[in-house]
């Protein structure tokens, strides 16, 4: 139980993360295009699938690293 102050900002720090995972990845993805299109989607899918089982642990850093890293390889596999 979080109160509403608390409530609000984890909420806000936890999609924070996830908004400079897809910065960070929207960068980087045109630099790992290079390994190839098919590898970089399958490697990326499978990385971003690893990423949805940390957030199952409850905890505010394990939740917004989980949220930073899927949202780091969903956008590098969007632009490659």
């Amino acid at each position: 139980g979080w109160s509403a102050d608390e409530t609000r900002r984890y909420n806000s720090l936890i999609n924070f993360s996830s908004q400079v995972g897809k910065a960070l990845g929207a960068y980087y993805g045109g630099k790992i295009i290079p390994i190839g299109r098919k590898k970089a989607f399958i490697t990326f899918n499978i990385l971003a699938m690893a990423s949805c089982l940390t957030m199952q642990i409850v905890s505010v850093f394990t939740i917004s690293m989980g949220k930073f890293l899927n949202g780091f390889f969903v956008t590098v596999v969007h632009v490659a």
